[in-house]
C-alpha cells in the first residue's frame, strides 16, 4: 500500500519495474505492472470527509467545501508535478456539482450500450465476488481505496431506486444502476466543462476522440497514438422490457450531447 497522502515522498522511495505483463484483476486483457498507474485518489476524499459518504448498503450524493476543494488541487498539484492531472474516478459524480468550481476541470464522461455495459459489469462483480471469497485481502484493499463497484464490498450509487427488486447477480440491478448513474450524469449535459464520449467511438476512432479531448485541454498531442482496443459485443440475455426501454432512452439522450452527436 502506498502513501496515499505523500505521494512525492512515496516516488523517493520506491522505484518499480515499468515492466507490464501480468493481466490485471479484471481479466480483460489489459496488462499492468508495479509501475502502472493505479485510480487510489479516492482515499483523498474518504480521509477528508470521514467516510461520511459511505453509507451501509449505498454511496451519497454530497458537496465538498472550498477548504477541501482547494486541499484537492493541491494534493492534484502535488501528484502530477505538471500542467495536467488526469482521474479516472467513478465515484467524482457523487460530487461532481463541487469540483465543477474549478475553472481549470475538465470532465469526460464516457458513456456504452447500456446492455453491453451492464452485462460487463455483472461479470466483473461475479469475478471480483470469487477472488475477494478466495482472497480476503482483496476486499479490504478495494474498501480502503474506496472501490465499491462490484464485487463482496459493492455499494450503488444513490441516484435512484430502480433497483429495489434486483440483486446484484441479476443483470436487471445493474442495467438499473447505468440509468440511475447516467440520469444524474445527463443533469450536466450542457455544462461547457463537460463532456460526453461514446464508448464504441472510442473504440473504433481512439485518435479521433483523444485529439478531441486535447484540443479542449490546450495539449498537444503530437506523441499521443493511440492503438484501437478490439471488443466484441456478446449476446446479451433477455431482460425487463420496461427497464430496457428505459435505458435505451437515456443511451439516446447522451447520444444528443456526445462528440459524435
Amino acid at each position: 500500500m502506498p502513501f496515499l497522502l505523500y505521494p512525492r515522498f512515496w516516488n523517493k522511495i520506491y522505484k518499480p519495474s515499468k515492466k507490464e505483463n501480468k493481466e490485471r484483476a479484471h481479466k480483460d486483457g489489459v496488462n499492468v505492472g508495479f509501475a502502472s498507474v493505479e485510480a487510489l485518489e479516492e482515499y483523498f476524499f474518504k480521509q477528508q470527509l470521514n467516510d461520511s459518504y459511505i453509507l451501509p448498503n449505498q454511496l451519497i450524493t454530497h458537496s465538498i467545501s472550498d477548504e477541501v476543494l482547494d486541499q484537492y488541487q493541491k494534493y492534484q498539484s502535488s501528484i502530477a508535478q505538471s500542467d495536467v492531472y488526469l482521474a479516472k474516478n467513478n465515484n467524482q459524480m457523487l460530487r461532481l456539482n463541487s469540483i465543477l468550481k474549478n475553472p481549470n476541470q475538465e470532465v469526460v464522461v464516457l458513456f456504452r450500450n447500456p446492455s453491453q455495459h451492464a452485462y460487463s459489469l455483472l461479470k466483473q462483480h461475479q469475478l471480483f465476488c470469487d477472488q475477494q471469497s478466495k482472497d480476503p485481502f482483496m476486499l479490504e484493499y478495494m474498501n480502503w481505496l474506496g472501490h465499491h463497484e462490484f464485487g463482496l464490498g459493492q455499494k450503488p450509487f444513490a441516484f435512484s431506486e430502480n433497483n429495489k427488486n434486483y440483486n446484484p447477480q441479476q443483470l436487471e440491478f445493474w442495467v438499473s444502476r447505468w440509468i440511475g448513474y447516467y440520469e444524474h450524469a445527463l443533469k450536466y449535459a450542457e455544462h461547457e466543462k463537460v463532456c460526453f464520449v461514446p464508448y464504441e467511438l472510442f473504440l473504433n476512432q481512439p485518435q479521433l476522440v483523444t485529439s478531441y479531448i486535447t484540443s479542449k485541454l490546450n495539449i498537444h498531442d503530437d506523441a499521443i497514438q493511440p492503438k484501437r482496443f478490439v471488443k466484441k459485443e456478446i449476446q446479451i440475455p433477455n431482460i425487463d422490457e420496461a427497464l430496457s426501454e428505459k435505458a435505451n432512452k437515456v443511451y439516446q439522450e447522451l447520444l444528443k450531447f456526445s462528440i459524435n452527436k
